[in-house]
C-alpha cells in the first residue's frame, strides 16, 4: 500500500468564500456612489448546499458589496425572485416574464445595477435584455457578476474583467470610473 488518505474537502459557495476574505482588502477603485442590488440566484438561497448565509433572508451578498464600497439595496420588491433562466428550457415565456419582473422592480427601487454570483443567473438577466426589451418592454439595466465587480474594485481593466463582453449597459455605471 502506498500509504495514501482521503478527507472530505472544505467547500465553499462563491459568496461565501468573497465574505471570508476581502474584510481587509484595500481597494484601488471603490464603488462609491452606486447605488447596486443583489441578486443571490436559486443555487444561493435555495436547496441542500445553502448552509452559509440565512435562505429567507441573506444577506452575505450585500456584505460584500458594501465592503466594495457600494450602496446597497437591501430591501427591494422581487429581492429573492428567480431570474427565469431554469424555465427556458421548459416555458421561455415564462422564464422572460420572471427577468423582466427583476429587472423591472429592481429599476422601481432605483437600483443603478444589479450584482449576481452565478453565471446562469447572469447570463439571463445580462445577455437576454434585447429579447426582454423586445417581447416585454423591459428597460435595460446594468449586470454585473459578482467577480467582475470584487476585480473592478481591486482596480483590474475594462478588457481583463470582460466587460467589453456585457451585454447590458454597464458604461451606465462604469463609464466614469474606468479610464481605459
Amino acid at each position: 500500500m502506498e500509504g495514501l488518505e482521503y478527507s472530505e474537502p472544505d467547500v465553499l459557495h462563491t459568496v461565501e468564500f468573497f465574505h471570508e476574505c476581502l474584510g481587509d482588502m484595500e481597494l484601488a477603485r471603490p464603488l462609491k456612489g452606486l447605488r447596486l442590488g443583489a441578486h443571490y440566484g436559486c443555487h444561493s438561497i435555495r436547496g441542500s448546499f445553502n448552509g452559509f448565509d440565512e435562505a429567507k433572508n441573506p444577506s452575505k451578498l450585500e456584505d460584500i458589496l458594501e465592503m466594495l464600497g457600494a450602496e446597497v439595496v437591501r430591501e427591494y420588491p422581487g429581492r429573492l425572485d428567480c431570474c427565469g433562466a431554469t424555465l427556458m428550457a421548459i416555458d421561455p415565456d415564462i422564464g422572460f416574464t420572471l427577468a423582466s419582473s427583476k429587472i423591472t422592480r429592481s429599476l422601481e427601487a432605483e437600483l443603478q445595477g444589479l450584482v449576481t454570483p452565478c453565471p446562469y443567473c447572469f447570463e439571463m438577466l445580462d445577455s437576454r435584455q434585447d429579447t426582454l426589451t423586445e417581447l416585454k418592454g423591459t428597460p435595460s439595466m446594468p449586470v454585473l457578476l459578482l467577480q467582475q465587480a470584487i476585480g473592478f474594485a481591486q482596480g483590474i481593466g475594462r478588457k481583463e474583467l470582460g466587460l467589453n463582453f456585457n451585454m447590458s449597459p454597464v458604461e451606465k455605471i462604469l463609464k466614469d470610473m474606468i479610464g481605459d
